[in-house]
């Protein structure tokens, strides 16, 4: 798996970069983004994306992080 601090320090300074992708899910390595899509099938599919040793999430939209659904 990816370096967890790395990861975290990655997204501490790069939080601005992340919102612009709110609704899709990502793939990332300790260097950041590695892939974008709208779905976890698209995204696991996309080219140089390995779950095994990458990040991969949903990237909240505002709603869904307020908890408005």
């Amino acid at each position: 798996m990816a370096e967890v601090k790395q990861i975290n320090d990655w997204l501490s300074k790069n939080q601005s970069t992340l919102d612009q992708h709110a609704g899709k899910w990502v793939a990332l390595s300790e260097k950041g983004i590695v892939a974008v899509a709208s779905t976890l099938k698209e995204l696991l599919k996309a080219r140089g994306v390995d779950p095994k040793t990458q990040v991969t999430f949903k990237v909240p939209t505002a709603e869904e992080y307020a908890g408005f659904y």
